[in-house]
């Protein structure tokens, strides 16, 4: 048996050209992408459909850039992450956001002993995805930091709103570069499953944010499997 199926539950052959990344994969996000069920490895769980694969990749830096590197050894081409953000305060719960943006916090012993930052190492999505995004004009661009501490990020709040955070996260950054290492290309679209002070992620949500949650998820599936689809009818695999 290959690592690589050792990890994915999957041989890499069978991966598609376009792969969504779920940093958790609950039942709302699977059924969305019209999967039922995952094929489990030793880190990642896996599922094929007709347009793409889908992979669960765990939350995380280290999870997420390594499945990434992982892919390089498939027929991966174009990969799109597909999780949950925290907002800074201008955003609600069930929010959809394309990353335009995506800064990197990702050490923990950094952020913990050097609290003031002048930057942070950026990363990008694809431009072409972008531009196709915006072009769409569903979803507002946002300007995302990766972080590796959901306790310091409550307690910096207010540097990160100083800086134009508009989200964080806990893959983006990761997920960017270790796709810009492949040299493939990669799109990042987050919902909004709290805001940071105000209604964080330990409380107990509403019924009516969770009926907005469903809803946005939904919602953000099913864009991404027509853009897939779109993409694939522009640009099919001869």
């Amino acid at each position: 048996m290959s690592t690589f199926k050792k990890l994915f539950g999957v041989e890499k052959e069978s991966i598609k050209k376009n792969c969504i990344i779920l940093p958790f994969a609950s039942n709302d996000i699977l059924n969305g992408l019209g999967v039922s069920k995952l094929s489990r490895g030793k880190l990642y769980g896996c599922a094929q459909t007709r347009d793409f694969s889908v992979i669960h990749s765990g939350m995380g830096t280290s999870l997420t850039g390594d499945a990434v590197l992982y892919l390089k050894e498939s027929p991966c081409e174009n990969l799109f992450l597909f999780g949950g953000c925290g907002s800074t305060g201008t955003l609600a719960i069930g929010a959809i956001v394309s990353v335009f943006l995506a800064y990197e916090e990702e050490s923990f012993s950094k952020s913990l002993l050097s609290p003031v930052h002048n930057s942070w190492p950026s990363f990008y999505p694809n431009r072409m995805f972008e531009e196709s995004i915006e072009k769409a004009g569903i979803f507002k661009r946002a300007n995302c930091l990766t972080v590796s501490s959901l306790k310091l990020e409550s307690e910096r709040l207010g540097e990160f709103r100083r800086q134009s955070i508009d989200v964080v996260d806990m893959e983006c950054s990761a997920f960017f570069s270790a796709a810009r290492f492949n040299k493939q290309k990669a799109l990042g679209l987050l919902f909004v499953t709290d805001v940071v002070n105000q209604r964080p992620f330990y409380e107990t949500r509403l019924a009516t944010e969770r009926k907005l949650l469903q809803s946005s998820i939904k919602k953000g599936a099913h864009f991404l499997c027509d853009f897939i689809r779109a993409d694939i009818q522009k640009n099919p695999v001869v």
